[in-house]
């Protein structure tokens, strides 16, 4: 089930959630969910897509849609459209998505635990990374990438003395250790432009995202990482946009929260099949 934006006319950021129902609506199982940007702020190729896998949808079950904006929570209204097998789901107040069965099954989403970890575990050997960037701040916000060995965003480390040891987000020394761990990638824009970035990444492990506001050196200044514990204010500073494309709100108290201070979409090949 592939779905994707028609138009968003949402004051803030807001959550999509996918239930599995009955007939009666009573019954629930959340089965998908993604964030929706508010409409008209980046540039127009940036078109999010969502896809739920066929293996969690079964013959004959119920589908809800659920938009929650400002804690408000609306069910889309749906019809059937007359080109494509389309269907509309129409949340009112102008946001409207648009959905589709495809045969063909999409390049799989990376992300998990709301864009907090990148999965790259189920490839073996060289990737090659593609990422365009959108970018609505005034400032130079740059996003760099660590590995980490666990999906919480645990990290293995060894001191001679103590062992092997493993940093949580939010233990003492974590900051550093994610650091020693980055990749040798970092993102920008332009604002209100659309840029592209290509670079080789290894797999079988996981990848943390963190952004450096305005430029500012990682390792004297403070940065915000997708793992919310291992920020100094608890705060998180990312969100799950669609498949393998998630964005970062840049200010201190979450600012405006609209999360579109430097948006990331990454796609992903082994580089044997470039």
């Amino acid at each position: 089930l592939s779905l994707t934006v028609e138009t968003s006319n949402i004051d803030s950021v807001s959550d999509i959630t996918i239930f599995s129902t009955d007939g009666t609506g009573n019954s629930r199982n959340p089965i998908g969910s993604f964030s929706l940007l508010q409409g008209d702020q980046l540039p127009v190729t940036y078109v999010p897509l969502f896809n739920l896998a066929s293996s969690l949808i079964s013959t004959g079950s119920l589908l809800q849609f659920e938009l929650t904006e400002n804690d408000i929570s609306r069910i889309a209204e749906v019809s059937t459209l007359s080109q494509n097998n389309e269907i509309s789901l129409d949340f009112g107040n102008g946001t409207e998505l648009i959905t589709s069965l495809e045969t063909l099954a999409p390049d799989p989403n990376l992300l998990v635990n709301d864009a907090a970890a990148i999965d790259l575990t189920n490839y073996t050997g060289p990737l090659n990374a593609r990422f365009t960037v959108y970018r609505e701040s005034a400032l130079d916000n740059k996003v760099g990438f660590y590995t980490t060995d666990f999906v919480d965003g645990g990290i293995r480390t060894f001191d001679a003395l103590t062992g092997e040891k493993i940093l949580r987000p939010g233990s003492i020394g974590y900051k550093e250790a994610a650091l020693a761990n980055r990749l040798d990638i970092e993102l920008t824009g332009e604002n209100e432009q659309v840029s592209t970035f290509n670079g080789t990444i290894a797999s079988g492990a996981f990848l943390g995202t963190f952004v450096m506001v305005d430029g500012v050196d990682p390792a004297i200044g403070e940065v915000y990482f997708s793992h919310q514990g291992a920020n100094g204010n608890s705060r998180d500073h990312s969100k799950h946009l669609g498949d393998n494309t998630f964005g970062f709100e840049d200010q201190l108290g979450l600012g405006d929260r609209d999360f579109n201070d430097l948006v990331v979409q990454i796609d992903v090949t082994p580089l044997a099949a470039v």
